[in-house]
C-alpha cells in the first residue's frame, strides 16, 4: 500500500505545486497592480490620505501572505519533484 501512495504523491505532488505557484503568482501580480493603482489615485487626489493608508495596509498584508504561499509552494514543489521512487 505504501508504494502506491508514494507513486501517487510523486505524480500528483508536482502538478498540484505547479498549479499553486501559478494561482498564487497571479494573485501576487494582481495585488501589486492594485497597489500601483492606489498610488496613482492618491497622487491624483482621487482618494483621501486616510483611505489610502487603510487600503495600502490591507494590500500589503495580502501581498505578504501571497509571497509566503508562493515560498511554501516552491518548497513543496522541490520536495515532491525530486523524489526517487525505489521499488
Amino acid at each position: 500500500m505504501g508504494i502506491y501512495k508514494t507513486i501517487v504523491e510523486g505524480f500528483l505532488g508536482p502538478i498540484a505545486s505547479t498549479a499553486d505557484l501559478q494561482r498564487f503568482g497571479k494573485w501576487k501580480n494582481e495585488l501589486e497592480d492594485a497597489l500601483k493603482e492606489l498610488e496613482k489615485n492618491y497622487k491624483r487626489k482621487k482618494i483621501t490620505k486616510t483611505e489610502h493608508t487603510k487600503r495600502k495596509v490591507i494590500l500589503k498584508a495580502k501581498l505578504q501572505r501571497a509571497k509566503e504561499l508562493i515560498e511554501k509552494s516552491e518548497e513543496r514543489f522541490e520536495k515532491t519533484a525530486h523524489q526517487d521512487i525505489g521499488l
